[in-house]
């Protein structure tokens, strides 16, 4: 449900994710969530992340796949700070896309 509140959160996470991070994922198609943000990662795959802020004031990063119709978790870390959000994301790519 898109809320004032939800619009707020949602623009200060974006603001937190380091620059770096939205261009090395190609980030875009962003929508707001509960209490959070989800965007599409890449182009080629249907890959979101979502970040979610939590009552404890962290953020919860899930990275998701949909796999015929199905959304498969690939990765989800509790607990971050907006500071360890490009560092969080760093690994998350590398799960998405492993070398």
């Amino acid at each position: 449900m898109q809320t004032t509140a939800n619009r707020n959160v949602a623009n200060i996470i974006w603001g937190q994710v380091p620059m770096a991070n939205k261009m090395r994922m190609g980030a875009h198609k962003l929508s707001i969530i509960d209490n959070g943000l989800r965007f599409k990662v890449g182009m080629a795959r249907q890959v979101y992340v979502e970040i979610t802020l939590d009552p404890s004031d962290t953020y919860t990063v899930l990275v998701i796949k949909i796999k015929k119709g199905q959304r498969v978790e690939v990765c989800k870390t509790e607990g971050v700070y907006c500071d360890m959000l490009g560092d969080i994301l760093e690994g998350a790519d590398k799960a998405i896309w492993p070398r």
